[in-house]
């Protein structure tokens, strides 16, 4: 008889609820906050997985020293891929540069620094996951 799935782990701490941010809300009048969000909305069997990955990332980002905050283009979209068991398959890549280069190098350190993540969830069919993380550095 299988074994019942184990309970996930109870949040240590609040954590601010960063929702996906859609490339039409890159306006003035859509202020973000500085953080890591998901860039494309997941399969909703990796929606779990992913808030797990954006932890992961967010607890090992550091806001690059002497950039400036604010603006509305202050952010840096990171590209990586994850096969079945969690591991980074290549690099991760910056698809779009923030004025400040050091904004998305600090996330590529990020993500390299978190791996490996957790394993994709069975239910998921797929040998890999694309996963683009938006790099914020807004009041």
């Amino acid at each position: 008889e299988p074994e019942p799935e184990p309970e996930p782990e109870p949040e240590p701490e609040p954590q601010p609820d960063l929702q996906p941010m859609e490339p039409e809300a890159e306006t003035a009048e859509a202020p973000q906050e500085t953080g890591v969000m998901m860039q494309q909305e997941l399969p909703h069997v990796l929606s779990y997985w992913g808030r797990l990955v954006r932890r992961q990332v967010e607890h090992h980002w550091q806001v690059p020293p002497g950039v400036r905050m604010g603006g509305e283009d202050n952010y840096a979209w990171i590209s990586f891929t994850v096969d079945r068991r969690g591991h980074l398959l290549g690099q991760p890549e910056i698809v779009r540069h923030a004025p400040d280069t050091a904004v998305g190098e600090s996330g590529v350190r990020a993500v390299r620094h978190a791996a490996p993540f957790p394993p994709l969830p069975a239910e998921f069919t797929g040998s890999q996951q694309q996963v683009i993380f938006v790099f914020s550095l807004t009041r």
